[in-house]
């Protein structure tokens, strides 16, 4: 089941970055996450990637470093 949690640049995204303690999902003043994220605890800082075509990919992400820039490549 898939919903929304709230309005556009509502905040969701920043309050879960804040919660997590670490700037993991991307926030701006305009929309950019019209992508589905999906957080799970795991042992292992990773994100899984499915792109259109169904190809997944997993990226390992370093605990030190700032995951959105390691996604960005």
């Amino acid at each position: 089941m898939r919903c929304s949690a709230g309005e556009t640049s509502s905040g969701k995204s920043s309050l879960l970055n804040l919660l997590l303690g670490k700037e993991i999902l991307p926030h701006r003043l305009l929309s950019c996450t019209s992508v589905i994220c999906k957080l799970r605890y795991g042992p292992k800082l990773h994100a899984r990637v499915v792109r259109d075509d169904d190809a997944v990919q997993d990226v390992p992400l370093d605990p030190d470093a700032n995951p959105m820039q390691q996604l960005s490549r």
